[in-house]
């Protein structure tokens, strides 16, 4: 593929992988979205999840020390750890206080995870480890650009925890504020990146290259109103969806505009409340918590849960984030809170900042 790069074993290997375990596996639903535009790089995504992920928004200073082997507070990497005192500040949505999935830093870099099936290998003491939860947070706080970000994982090995029942399988999405994208996935215990401005669009399984063939199928050259879409929740149709979809908005006039079309493009692949595909027998899809929009030229970050009547956001460069500064911390799950937020942020106390 052009302007591919991947390592360290080859696509054709990925797609025989996928030939025998795409089928195997449940579906569970999250999509991330890249937009490229005049006024700045636009991304969004779902999250759709079984139950409350206990969602809150953290914004963490500059010159955090972090030790990759812990989880909160308790030690899970078996041999070396990856150890770094963070160089960016970061706003981020976390998912049980055990990590960040979501989030931005002061050099205009988004990262999402979303759930994928994914095969980090047996643990190899020798090589510093990371727990999963932290991947987005070790990527925020060390990279400033894409590039970066796929560079930092090339001698680290993720380390899988159970959280709720459910083992920490990820893949990432990685959007800089140039338009550069990648996609970060684990099979047979070696990471693939794939790493182009094309790559705008993330769902779930199966892995990316698959998800690019079943693209091919689809001609947006000439779109009309009759022209058929696959419109089921599944990672594939959710992938198909968003990438006509996103490529249809027209420019915007301003970041209002950007934001109020980037969330009608996650209107068209979220699961409406209540679904009920996950009691139906290997469906596992997952109506959509909330959604997140991020302006990576601003730095604005805006958040709405679905059971929730209002959209709310802040600006990364409205806190403190030299270091020292204070981590600050919202709870979302509040029906009263609207606009901008920045104000209500409070102070966690170091000793109870979960990660």
């Amino acid at each position: 593929m052009k302007n591919t790069k991947y390592f360290p074993i080859g696509l054709s290997l990925v797609m025989l992988a996928l030939a025998s375990i795409a089928h195997a596996i449940p579906v569970s639903a999250c999509t991330s979205v890249a937009w490229k535009t005049k006024i700045g790089e636009i991304t969004g995504r779902t999250m759709d999840w079984y139950t409350s992920t206990e969602a809150r928004i953290y914004v963490f200073p500059a010159g955090i020390q972090r030790d990759g082997g812990l989880l909160l507070g308790r030690r899970i990497v078996q041999g070396r750890a990856v150890k770094w005192t963070s160089k960016f500040g970061s706003m981020v949505v976390s998912v049980y206080g055990m990590g960040a999935v979501d989030g931005i830093n002061s050099r205009g870099l988004n990262i999402s995870a979303n759930y994928f099936d994914s095969d980090y290998g047996k643990r190899n003491p020798k090589i510093k480890g990371l727990q999963a939860g932290l991947w987005v947070q070790y990527l925020l706080d060390e990279a400033s650009s894409v590039k970066q970000a796929v560079a930092l994982m090339r001698n680290v090995q993720l380390v899988e925890f159970v959280a709720k029942g459910k083992r920490s399988h990820v893949h990432l999405h990685i959007t800089g504020r140039r338009g550069n994208c990648a996609v970060l996935e684990y099979y047979h215990g070696k990471l693939h990146a794939y790493v182009s401005p094309a790559y705008g669009v993330l769902t779930n399984a199966p892995a990316f290259p698959e998800q690019l063939k079943n693209l091919k199928r689809f001609n947006f050259s000439h779109p009309n109103r009759d022209m058929p879409l696959p419109g089921n929740v599944n990672p594939l149709d959710r992938f198909v969806r968003a990438t006509y979809y996103v490529h249809m908005l027209t420019q915007p006039k301003n970041e209002l505009q950007a934001v109020l079309s980037m969330n009608t493009v996650l209107n068209n692949v979220a699961v409406p409340i209540g679904a009920p595909y996950q009691a139906m027998a290997g469906f596992n899809t997952y109506n959509t918590e909330y959604k997140v929009i991020a302006d990576l030229k601003t730095g604005e970050y805006y958040f709405k849960f679905t059971t929730m009547p209002f959209m709310i956001w802040a600006k990364l460069s409205s806190f403190n984030l030299k270091p020292g500064a204070s981590t600050m911390e919202l709870n979302p799950e509040n029906p009263a809170l609207h606009g901008n937020v920045a104000g209500l942020f409070q102070p966690v106390v170091i000793n109870k900042v979960p990660f």
